[in-house]
């Protein structure tokens, strides 16, 4: 039921980030869309302002027919300053340009050769027009024309699109800020879950803690009784006797309930630490030494000299780990242990040659009086972490894809 829950939350989680995501996309997208087609209206609006000025020019300049007396250039562009009016001029082929109004920008003035009768060419921040100029007088409409050479600067465009970046500007600014809100709430709901589910843990962990604490004192006073009255009745059993296999099975179960109620005991165990500067390499030397035959390789060429931790409680971790590998591997294939300085930290690994953890297993390896073996207590890894963590460090477990798992232990150096 707890499973269904969770996997229904996570969908709505995922369902209400992938929404908002979308919603901001689309947002950017819209803005963006509106901001290009006022560009692309920008142009049909400067046909048109050009299509005014035209017509105000045309009514100068007819009746005059370019000639003598030549139409007041200045005050028409003075007349229509306001709405961009900055320059107007006539080219003739013969004389150049004359008869003008206005400032140009201090640019070459070419019409083109073959004009189609209006042509508009961006000159700065202007836009500079080329406008077939009505027939002179005594010339046919065949004959070469006068060119009109408007300039203007194309001030509601340009007020229109200063408008539409703005408004592209804050579309982009509002989807920006609703993504990244609801990544910031994504993976705040994310860390509050992974927070809930640590104190669930510490929660079961305190439970089991204080019941495994009390079986244990409980059974160990009788368990030592019945262990030694075991023993004693061992030795006066002779070894020929049929009983003897009987009172032997007793005293190895004994053995194992011991065991037990130590690993239960470690397990809860919450006290101090006697941090001391402990040589490393010497510690997993001694260790691997111990395991006595067994194909386990050391690499410690780039291990620290000293690291501060509780020695007696870091042996019991790093043989729990040597064991732990040496068991999950064929009998005499070779096991690894490297330690090393990464950075600020001690990084020790357990490299074994076994068929690896189940995948469905991994994320449960570490939890107490969970084993995928037949025989054990699954407390082993479950006691490891715990003093891993009390010195504040991570244990951690992997499968390697050559083949085999991967446990590695983190330790931060103190003081940083």
């Amino acid at each position: 039921m707890a499973a269904k829950m969770k996997r229904r939350m996570s969908g709505v989680r995922w369902g209400w980030l992938l929404t908002t995501l979308a919603l901001g996309i689309a947002l950017a997208l819209a803005s963006w869309a509106n901001y290009r087609s006022v560009q692309n209206a920008v142009s049909t609006l400067d046909i048109g302002q050009v299509r005014v000025f035209e017509g105000d020019v045309m009514s100068a300049l007819r009746g005059t027919g370019l000639g003598p007396p030549l139409p007041d250039l200045d005050s028409l562009v003075a007349a229509h300053a306001d709405t961009g009016l900055r320059f107007v001029g006539v080219y003739s082929p013969e004389e150049g340009l004359t008869t003008l109004g206005g400032t140009s920008l201090a640019e070459p003035i070419e019409p083109p050769r073959r004009s189609e009768g209006r042509d508009l060419v961006r000159v700065g921040d202007r836009i500079r027009a080329f406008l077939l100029s009505p027939p002179t007088r005594g010339r046919s409409r065949t004959e070469a024309r006068s060119v009109l050479v408007v300039e203007f600067e194309p001030l509601v465009a340009g007020q229109l699109v200063d408008r539409a970046f703005r408004s592209l500007v804050l579309g982009l600014l509002a989807a920006g800020l609703l993504m990244l809100t609801a990544l910031l709430f994504w993976r705040a709901s994310l860390r509050r879950e992974a927070e809930e589910r640590v104190m669930e843990e510490q929660r079961r962990l305190s439970t089991v803690g204080e019941m495994s604490a009390i079986l244990a004192h409980e059974i160990r006073n009788p368990l030592a009784s019945l262990k030694g009255h075991a023993q004693l009745l061992a030795e006066r059993t002779p070894p020929e006797s049929p009983e003897r296999g009987k009172v032997d099975r007793i005293v190895a179960e004994a053995h194992r309930l011991e065991t037990l109620t130590t690993d239960l005991l470690d397990f809860v165990r919450t006290g101090p630490l006697d941090l001391q500067p402990v040589r490393i390499e010497d510690l997993l030397r001694k260790i691997v030494s111990e395991a006595g035959g067994l194909a386990v390789t050391l690499e410690a060429s780039h291990a620290p000299e000293r690291w501060l931790m509780d020695e007696h409680r870091m042996d019991q971790v790093l043989h729990n780990l040597v064991r732990n590998a040496v068991e999950a591997s064929p009998e005499g294939a070779p096991i690894e242990v490297r330690v090393a300085r990464e950075g600020d930290s001690l990084v020790v690994s357990f490299l074994d040659q076994g068929e690896g953890i189940p995948e469905e297993s991994l994320d449960r390896i570490f939890e107490p009086f969970f084993t995928t073996r037949t025989r054990g207590t699954g407390l082993g890894l479950a006691v490891a972490r715990r003093i891993v963590e009390l010195h504040g460090g991570k244990l951690t477990a992997r499968n390697r894809s050559e083949g085999g798992a991967e446990f590695r232990l983190t330790l931060e150096e103190k003081g940083r």
